[in-house]
């Protein structure tokens, strides 16, 4: 700890020069005399600037002495991608692998949850390291109690060395297989909200797909979705259910008891919606000047969201015709 306090002190022209320039009103550039060049400069620079955001800095200009000789140099500053690291974490780690590893914890064999907690354990110490330097505090409280757990050792994360990415360890596969999942359980939370269900309320989810889900899906499926089964096939003639479609398929939902009234008039507000759309989308592919003219994944596109809104367009009449 008496190398980080040393570098903080060691940090002090810098830290005048930030005050100096956000008094000032700056402009792109910032110039610092006397400023050690032993220490890890860009590391702490990107410190010190996380905590000063709103100051528009490109490039720092440094001055001091190294032993015997001056030194001179500029650093260019680049700016993390704060953005996406929240999305990161929130939208990826909280939202959707934490929920899916308390299930496999829950019910998973011994390997499984050890596995399950190492994975969660590590993800969450690489991801300290990589949002440090814009969070640079709560990230190093956080570090010194979950390294120790993730078989990490230092006496700060200021110490450690930033993440690598290794594109070779990307799975194309899973990552496609994931992303297909996400989008069924986000269309079986639209179905329970669209149909005003309760959140404790546990229904049965029947699936036509395309390609069947893999076994791991089901627990965290039913577990995201308050599922009491996951059925394969068709919904029974006598089951008033809600349903749409994904690009694996059809989700039904069994719904419980509802004011047929209301479930009609729903259903025909979803329809007039959803025919004005399927008409201007066969319209644009029966043009040919578009089908010709336009990048061929748009056209592509265009074809897979339109067959998709026929699909739903058809379910939807089907569940309008079982009310009568």
């Amino acid at each position: 700890m008496d190398q980080i306090l040393a570098k903080s002190r060691a940090a002090e022209p810098f830290k005048r020069a930030v005050r100096s320039y956000g008094s000032s009103g700056g402009g792109d550039h910032i110039r610092v005399d006397g400023f050690a060049p032993s220490i890890k400069v860009r590391r702490l620079l990107a410190h010190m600037l996380a905590a000063e955001p709103h100051l528009p800095i490109e490039r720092i200009s440094l001055r001091g002495r190294s032993g015997c000789s001056d030194f001179v140099g500029t650093v260019k500053v680049h700016t993390a991608s704060e953005t996406r690291v929240y999305e990161f974490v929130w939208d990826e780690y909280c939202d959707w692998y934490v929920e899916i590893a308390k299930v496999q914890i829950a019910n998973g064999n011994e390997a499984e949850q050890r596995g399950t907690r190492r994975t969660l354990i590590r993800v969450l110490e690489t991801t300290l390291r990589l949002a440090h330097p814009v969070i640079p505090f709560i990230t190093e409280e956080l570090w010194q109690k979950v390294a120790p757990l993730a078989g990490k050792r230092g006496e700060s994360i200021m110490m450690a060395p930033f993440p690598k990415p290794e594109p070779g360890k990307i799975d194309e596969k899973a990552e496609a297989e994931v992303a297909l999942w996400k989008e069924q359980v986000e269309a079986t939370r639209n179905l329970r909200s669209s149909n005003n269900i309760a959140p404790a309320e546990k229904l049965v989810l029947y699936l036509q797909p395309k390609q069947v889900p893999a076994a791991w899906q089901h627990a965290p499926w039913a577990a995201l979705c308050k599922l009491s089964e996951i059925r394969i096939g068709d919904v029974p003639r006598d089951t008033l259910a809600a349903s749409t479609a994904t690009s694996n398929g059809t989700l039904s939902l069994a719904l419980p008891t509802v004011d047929q009234d209301a479930e009609r008039a729903r259903l025909g507000k979803e329809i007039a919606k959803l025919e004005p759309q399927i008409e201007v989308a066969r319209a644009r592919l029966g043009n040919s000047s578009f089908v010709d003219r336009a990048p061929a994944k748009v056209v592509e596109e265009t074809r897979r969201q339109l067959a998709e809104q026929e699909a739903k367009l058809a379910d939807m009449r089907s569940q309008l015709g079982k009310l009568g």
